[in-house]
């Protein structure tokens, strides 16, 4: 099989994962605190980040072949969550001996990420005007 079919087929179980734990988790915030709170995306982070644990301990161990890599860690895992694999990155580079560069990438990609956010919905708001 492609790699491109086994991302792409693992892509779709976790992008619909992603929906349905976002919209059960949602509703149940709602229920139970009037409101929502972004309980899902916590979750499949937090989810995202033990499995790719998992799975990529087993990658390195050659005891999860290329196939399965693809379509679970880079497919499913990338489209469940991306945080899964920002988390693995940053402990990489702490294993590597390289806590300050970590701690720089921790921090560029959240203030950047925010500001790029920031950055878009203005771009958006004079598109639209």
């Amino acid at each position: 099989m492609p790699d491109w079919l086994a991302v792409g087929l693992g892509g779709f179980v976790g992008a619909i994962s992603r929906f349905q734990i976002t919209l059960w988790l949602s509703g149940w915030s709602t229920q139970r605190f009037g409101r929502v709170y972004p309980f899902g995306t916590f979750a499949v982070n937090i989810v995202g980040c033990l499995l790719i644990g998992i799975l990529m301990a087993l990658a390195v161990d050659k005891k999860l072949p290329d196939f399965w890599q693809k379509a679970l860690v880079t497919g499913c895992l990338g489209s469940l969550t991306t945080f899964s694999t920002f988390s693995y990155e940053t402990v990489g580079l702490i294993r590597d001996d390289r806590p300050g560069l970590a701690a720089l990438y921790v921090v560029a990609n959240l203030a950047i990420g925010l500001v790029a956010v920031v950055i878009g919905m203005g771009i958006a708001r004079a598109i639209v005007r």
